[in-house]
């Protein structure tokens, strides 16, 4: 998966982990945790406190909706129950991806007709430069890089998915290029891929890092980021809303539940929309720059369209960052080992060993497609979650939309569908879905 949508577990190097481990992660640092700074911001958050909007979590999505709300003058605050980006962003693989995960725009529009459908790709496709623009406004250090995005192809059908977007995101204004096989392989540096489409505003970062930098953003502009300050409960009172942590009760006006597979837990309407898929994400230590030419081409990230995904980028000292999904049965941190490096081996050539590896929860809803959602049907509670594998520029540019929702009050005004949360139904059956699905294109590519 490309972003934040990680619901953040331990990690540690797999080289040296035994058979007797039930997975491939221990209680070591993610491959982000070792090279991010720590947050020197706000304590947790104590006493009784009144605000105008609450906003429940620090990844990325609660961060940004923050940020633009105090850029709209907002008296605003954030509960957060770690650390700033130590759930869903910094479990992510550090990609910006400014297309939608399948079907692209066509599905948009069949969702939501084609005004906002188009309304709603145009977002999405802005979101990377959205991103890198406010990074490079708020001088934000998280090795960002903005050297593209690929999405490759193999199979006849996922090659004519590939052109009706290409053609679809051209239409609608948007530089993307269609690479033949020989321009795929001298970009990624493999030549299985048939071709791929390159957005040239997509890129990379370090997720922990960003995050970080947005608090200490929010800090210096005088909104508190409370940590370690987890949200026991969110309730009516009167006419806002009274959150309860450990330590205080926080009154405000309106709430933003930004806490992606947690907000099920803070309100009950939220409870069973969105499906969860186990993503273990992996790094080798850094490549020589010989080995980073000959292997990886031109270095620009991707994602590729297969249902059992291969992703690659390079961080800013040569590691190659990569994933696998949670299949059936769960990976032992040998047979983890093995088969990242049977997928390099088969894409590149080369068996890595494999210095970090971390874990996260992508939560997906049944459109994957970005969502907000009102558990109460008004502007006072506002759920985002369930950006579906996009969720670093996305979530970025969503926390925007927000703030401008909140500031207008009207609901026709977002670029992203704004709806009454919807159960996804059986969802006891549903959520092993993804890992279902996982597991048997897993055996294909390892099979067939």
């Amino acid at each position: 998966m490309t972003d934040d949508d990680h619901q953040h577990r331990a990690a540690s190097p797999v080289n040296n982990a035994s058979d007797s481990e039930a997975s491939p992660l221990g209680g070591m640092t993610s491959l982000w945790q070792s090279t991010a700074e720590r947050f020197a911001g706000n304590a947790c958050a104590s006493g009784d406190i009144e605000t105008d909007v609450a906003v429940v979590g620090a990844g990325v999505a609660g961060l940004s909706t923050a940020l633009h709300l105090s850029e709209h003058g907002t008296d605003t605050l954030v509960l957060e129950a770690e650390s700033p980006g130590s759930a869903a962003t910094g479990a992510s693989g550090g990609i910006l991806a400014p297309e939608f995960v399948r079907d692209g725009i066509a599905k948009a529009c069949r969702l939501h007709g084609q005004e906002k459908g188009e309304r709603l790709a145009r977002m999405v496709g802005k979101s990377a430069t959205f991103t890198f623009d406010l990074i490079s406004r708020y001088r934000i250090a998280c090795d960002a890089d903005q050297r593209g995005f690929l999405s490759p192809a193999r199979s006849d059908r996922d090659m004519d998915s590939l052109r009706t977007d290409g053609r679809a995101w051209s239409s609608l204004g948007f530089d993307v290029e269609f690479m033949d096989p020989c321009e795929t392989a001298n970009a990624i540096g493999s030549h299985h891929d048939d071709g791929a489409l390159f957005f040239e505003t997509g890129g990379a970062l370090n997720p922990l890092a960003y995050a970080l930098g947005l608090a200490q953003v929010l800090r210096a502009a005088g909104v508190p980021v409370f940590t370690n300050s987890p949200v026991r409960c969110v309730q009516k009172d009167g006419g806002g809303w009274l959150i309860r942590t450990p330590e205080s009760s926080v009154k405000a006006k309106r709430v933003v539940l930004a806490a992606n597979g947690g907000n099920a837990g803070l309100h009950p309407a939220l409870r069973g929309t969105t499906l969860p898929l186990l993503v273990h994400e992996y790094a080798t230590p850094p490549l020589s720059s010989a080995d980073r030419r000959r292997y990886f081409g031109s270095a620009i990230p991707y994602t590729d369209r297969q249902t059992y995904v291969f992703t690659a980028r390079l961080d800013g000292t040569g590691r190659v960052v990569s994933a696998l999904p949670e299949v059936f049965p769960k990976w032992s941190s040998r047979r983890f080992a093995s088969e990242a490096r049977r997928r390099f081996a088969g894409m590149y050539g080369m068996k890595p060993s494999i210095e970090y590896a971390w874990s996260g929860t992508a939560h997906l809803n049944p459109s994957l497609m970005p969502t907000i959602s009102l558990p109460e049907g008004d502007l006072s509670l506002l759920a985002i979650q369930a950006c579906n594998g996009r969720g670093l520029g996305v979530n970025t540019i969503l926390g925007s939309e927000v703030a401008n929702l909140l500031a207008s009050g009207n609901k026709e005004a977002s670029a992203v569908p704004v709806t009454r949360p919807k159960p996804v139904t059986l969802h006891c059956v549903a959520s092993l879905m993804p890992r279902l699905i996982m597991s048997a294109a897993h055996m294909r590519d390892r099979w067939l």
